[in-house]
């Protein structure tokens, strides 16, 4: 102990503790302690810091793990993608030549078509001609005989030939005038005709 604190139990100062009372002991020891506790403070730090470097590395490494599941997945997606891409492209490829290829079939019939039908056009056309020649023919020939008795004053034989006329073309002008000019032409000379064909 030091002198002060002799002189002072000595003497009996009464602000000081008796020696190796609790009291005593807390005073002596506090120096100590206050030791004893910036140890084990700092290692508490030390165990915190070690700790929090435990729990970042922890951190560290399961991001990294998350990051090479994602890189992972990405690549099996870009694969995936790409052989998508490939499997689009060539599908496309197919269907692009089979339209092409129907494209140059259906020009090749519809120029079949259209050759039969302009043939067809063609022998239709040669039998309307021949039909109306025919038609036409006849009924040229019987307005010419009606005509004929019409100015040879035979109004009833102009009638007949007018109305048989009439019976091959029914849209021939000059027949239905003809016609018509007929009756108008026999009242003159008081011949009576049919009414109606």
């Amino acid at each position: 102990m030091s002198r002060s604190l002799i002189d002072r139990y000595t003497y009996g100062h009464s602000s000081w503790p008796a020696p190796f009372t609790p009291e005593a002991e807390i005073l002596l020891e506090n120096p100590r302690r206050q030791n004893e506790m910036l140890q084990l403070a700092q290692h508490q730090i030390e165990v915190q810091k070690a700790a929090s470097r435990a729990v970042v590395q922890s951190n560290i490494a399961g991001a990294q793990i998350i990051s090479n599941e994602i890189a992972q997945q990405t690549r099996i997606l870009e694969n995936m993608i790409g052989g998508m891409t490939l499997g689009i492209a060539a599908a496309a490829d197919q269907i692009s030549d089979s339209i092409d290829i129907l494209g140059d079939r259906l020009c090749a019939e519809l120029a079949e078509i259209r050759w039969q039908l302009s043939q067809q056009n063609e022998s239709l056309e040669k039998i309307l001609d021949l039909l109306r020649n025919s038609r036409n023919n006849e009924a040229q020939q019987l307005v010419k005989q009606g005509v004929r008795h019409y100015v040879h004053g035979e109004y009833l034989e102009s009638e007949e030939r007018f109305r048989k006329a009439l019976d091959f073309d029914t849209t021939d002008y000059q027949v239905l005038m003809n016609l018509a000019y007929t009756p108008i032409f026999a009242e003159r000379f008081d011949i009576t005709f049919s009414v109606g064909p």
